[in-house]
């Protein structure tokens, strides 16, 4: 079993920040709360990850969103094929080892706590 803890950060903005002024922040018409139940981890595509992997996409947004993130477990011996992202991709490490490595490059051991 794993632990999560997540962290809610209000937005606190000037008052008045919030119009539909040019330049000026508006607010979103409401906040959308997906229950813990609704979001079950699916197992990893073949297409992307070889041996039994587990993918808890919490993180995922409709575009025009250009952010995302999920939670893999990976047991052991299972690992991603190769792919890209052009636009970048950060990897923490919650718990076990793993590898990592780039095209090529040297293949570098991470380990819980580490950031790629």
């Amino acid at each position: 079993m794993h632990r999560y803890a997540a962290a809610l950060l209000p937005l606190c903005l000037p008052a008045g920040a919030v119009s539909a002024g040019a330049g000026v922040i508006s607010a979103p018409a409401a906040v959308t709360v997906t229950r813990a139940a609704a979001m079950a981890a699916i197992t990893g595509d073949a297409a992307y990850f070889t041996g039994k992997v587990d993918v808890d996409a919490r993180f995922l947004r409709l575009a025009p969103a250009r952010v995302g993130g999920a939670t893999v477990t990976f047991a052991p011996g299972a690992r991603t094929t190769w792919h890209t992202h052009p636009l970048g991709q950060t990897l923490v490490v919650t718990q076990g080892r793993g590898w990592v490595q780039h095209w090529q490059g040297p293949l570098q051991a991470l380990a819980a706590g580490d950031v790629a």
